[in-house]
């Protein structure tokens, strides 16, 4: 996956498995969010998929798992 520059300020940041949420986006309202993986997760109860991306901030100092529909 190539590198893609976004922003957000909906949802929240996840860890690896989904377990852990690091905080919402809401709070880093002016951070520019960079790809680096995504992962296709199928949802057993809707019969649908998701793809989140992993992300870190250009600073380096955030970074976590945001679903795609909330990145602009």
């Amino acid at each position: 996956m190539g590198r893609h520059y976004y922003t957000t300020t909906k949802g929240a940041r996840y860890s690896k498995h989904l377990g852990t949420r690091y905080g919402y986006n809401s709070a880093l309202p002016n951070v520019t969010w960079v790809t680096d993986a995504h992962e296709k997760l199928y949802k057993k109860n809707s019969g649908h998929y998701a793809i989140y991306y992993h992300v870190k901030s250009t600073t380096g100092n955030h970074g976590g798992w945001i679903w795609r529909g909330y990145l602009k």
